[in-house]
């Protein structure tokens, strides 16, 4: 792409219309994968795959929510920052855990798409409202929506920027997850 096409480019994504128009295409291509997916794990990956069109979405993930269980299960996980891979099959306790007090848990207690930076995390940790799970970086961000459907909130899809990014950025990619995630 020349230096041309790129800011012709860039002015369109700056465009609430051509905005809202990249999203509408996005929740259309997402539920036309959801009816051709051959298993979640497919529908999963062309989800991150679709949502990384719209924002920077390298380390991503989509956790499901189960009330009766209380428990999260981290059924697709791409991430190259964290080191620990959760295994996609297990359920993970919730309640009074340090899961249970994370930045995804968060998001399922709240009902709303947040956005943390390190000093938005560090404030919710010193009033008790997250606890740090997982690697936690001095620099970058992590957005996180719930996963919305018929009223009820089924799990919660996250990504997050290894680096610091320009602010303006972030607030367009929060509100590319609020409208994918719903």
């Amino acid at each position: 792409m020349t230096r041309t096409e790129r800011a012709g480019a860039a002015r369109a994504a700056s465009d609430p219309p051509a905005q809202e128009a990249r999203v509408q295409d996005a929740l259309y291509r997402i539920a036309e994968a959801a009816s051709a997916a051959r298993d979640l794990e497919s529908f999963y990956a062309d989800m991150h795959a679709i949502v990384g069109e719209l924002m920077y979405a390298e380390n991503f993930y989509i956790a499901l929510f189960d009330p009766e269980r209380d428990a999260l299960r981290y059924a697709y996980n791409v991430d190259t920052v964290d080191p620990e891979v959760l295994d996609p099959k297990v359920w993970h306790q919730l309640g009074s855990t340090r899961l249970g007090r994370g930045t995804t848990a968060f998001v399922l207690r709240t009902g709303k798409p947040f956005r943390f930076d390190i000093d938005t995390f560090r404030e919710l940790e010193r009033a008790g409202e997250v606890d740090a799970v997982g690697t936690i970086q001095e620099q970058g961000d992590w957005i996180g929506a719930p996963l919305i459907a018929d009223g009820q909130t089924l799990g919660a899809g996250a990504e997050r920027h290894a680096d610091g990014r320009v602010a303006g950025q972030v607030r367009r990619d929060r509100a590319h997850v609020r409208q994918v995630h719903r």
